[in-house]
């Protein structure tokens, strides 16, 4: 999130921008939120610059290409997304185990954070917030659909 902590919040998102591209994307269902995809982990710091840049409350790594697959394929483009973590939750270290194709180098990110112990806290709260995110996305979900 980039407009306060909200983990769990399920978030119906009206507009999505590829900040890469420029493009923007509007969804068949609505909602009150605006979007930006981003091609790595947005720190704090840029966090808020986008919230200035784009008005946007949320940011992510997905939607905007799920959005262009669904214009190419003539499909609504439907967003709903759980909020795992706040403005203020710093994030962007773990873009050193993601892949130039958005994958997650699990091992990786494990044995680093396994010799960190001061990692282990933010690591268990972030889990506790993502579990609580797609509790709140599952809850949602049904709600959406009927809208359409």
């Amino acid at each position: 999130a980039v407009d306060g902590p909200g983990a769990g919040v399920d978030r119906a998102v009206a507009e999505v921008a590829d900040a890469r591209t420029g493009e923007r994307f509007f969804a068949a269902a609505g909602g009150d939120a605006r979007l930006v995809t981003l091609d790595h982990v947005a720190g704090r710091e840029e966090k808020r610059a986008l919230r200035e840049r784009y008005e946007a409350t949320l940011v992510d790594m997905e939607a905007a290409t799920v959005a262009r697959l669904a214009r190419a394929h003539g499909l609504a483009f439907l967003c709903l997304k759980g909020v795992s973590d706040g403005a203020d939750d710093e994030l962007a270290g773990v873009n050193r185990f993601i892949t130039n194709t958005g994958q997650m180098r699990s091992g990786a990110f494990a044995f680093h954070a396994a010799l960190r112990p001061r990692s282990w806290g933010p690591l268990l709260r972030l889990g506790r917030s993502s579990r609580t995110a797609a509790e709140a996305l599952a809850g949602a979900l049904p709600g959406m659909l009927a809208r359409l």
